[in-house]
């Protein structure tokens, strides 16, 4: 099955306030991600957006356990600003295809189980 999870880049700010924990003198960018994911029945955006520091010298992420309460601070109050997904959950057409196909086997199913028999 065709499954696929990617990154989706919601906004980036160069974070000129804040103090680089890594190295003092590099500048850091900080970047707010949503999830989507999509499948052969599905597509879908996470709910909440979630956001990375990074060392805009070497390219690196910051992990978030050398995170200052500072950038704690500052990735919440951006994270609460972003705007909502576009929607969370949507079925493909092979997706409502595959629904209608069950719905149909479990109709047929219990069709063959209540219908009367002729006498013979």
């Amino acid at each position: 099955m065709f499954f696929n999870v990617d990154k989706i880049e919601q906004e980036i700010y160069s974070v000129d306030g804040l103090q680089n924990p890594k190295d003092k003198n590099n500048p850091m960018g900080f970047g707010l991600y949503r999830t989507f994911i999509r499948t052969l029945m599905f597509r879908g955006y996470s709910k909440q957006a979630f956001g990375e520091f990074w060392d805009d010298a070497t390219g690196k992420l910051i992990p978030r356990r050398l995170w200052t309460t500072e950038m704690k601070a500052f990735a919440r109050e951006k994270v609460a600003g972003v705007s909502k997904p576009p929607f969370v959950f949507k079925m493909t057409i092979a997706g409502w295809i595959f629904v209608v196909l069950i719905i149909a086997l479990f109709v047929f199913l219990a069709y063959e189980e209540f219908k009367t028999s002729i006498p013979k």
